[in-house]
């Protein structure tokens, strides 16, 4: 379990990438420039079983869209996905806007903004600055301590 949370703590650096023996070249690159930023990769409908998600650390993570359960929105700054091993918790702004795709199965990837590797997107896009990945055993032990009254 520590590894998992480990691998996938936002707040950890992504290892530094070794070159890619074909090409010569680092797999993550450390460079000044930017890339054009798209929260939400899209697809068409059904044409991926499984939700690429790539977080502010630079993991990348597979999820089958047959385990997502549920996905909540209680404002355009929040959004979570939720699996039935996991939590996917998004923050961000005009997160809303993903909703009928993710309804549809239309969403290829979910892209964490990496100010160091991406351009800010226009202000009327998704953007997602948080993305945390949580198990239900996580979620619901945090809700019991929240829950039992301080001695």
């Amino acid at each position: 379990m520590s590894f998992m949370r480990n691998f996938l703590d936002p707040q950890r650096s992504a290892p530094v990438a070794e070159p890619d023996a074909a090409s010569g070249e680092a797999a993550v690159s450390g460079s000044e420039s930017t890339a054009d930023y798209e929260a939400c990769v899209q697809a068409a409908r059904g044409a991926h079983p499984r939700l690429r998600l790539q977080f502010a650390n630079g993991t990348v993570g597979l999820m089958a869209y047959a385990y997502l359960v549920e996905v909540l929105s209680h404002s355009h700054q929040h959004l979570a996905l939720v699996y039935t091993n996991v939590a996917i918790s998004l923050e961000g702004r005009h997160l809303d806007q993903l909703l009928d795709l993710l309804q549809d199965e239309r969403v290829k990837a979910l892209v964490c903004h990496r100010p160091q590797h991406h351009d800010t997107p226009p202000a009327d896009k998704p953007i997602i600055t948080k993305m945390v990945r949580q198990s239900l055993q996580e979620l619901a032990a945090r809700q019991r301590e929240e829950k039992t009254p301080a001695r």
